[in-house]
């Protein structure tokens, strides 16, 4: 299973280099690493996807909440 979860991570992080700017892969690539534990790398993408697409009201909300303490 965690070599699976590890293939995905790999094809995931390729298929936003090929297309950096395409939203469906920036949030599966946050949420990945927001359930990942990975509140840094979510909270950047999140803000990549807010530079594409400032009013995107999803993005807004899971980046406040990874902002907001536990």
């Amino acid at each position: 299973a965690l070599g699976q979860l590890n293939n995905s991570i790999v094809a995931l992080n390729k298929a936003v280099e090929m297309d950096n700017e395409n939203l469906e892969f920036l949030f599966l690539a946050a949420d990945l690493q927001a359930e990942l534990k990975n509140e840094d790398e979510a909270k950047k993408i999140f803000s990549q996807i807010l530079l594409l697409d400032p009013k995107n009201k999803e993005a807004k909300a899971l980046l406040k909440s990874l902002n907001s303490p536990s």
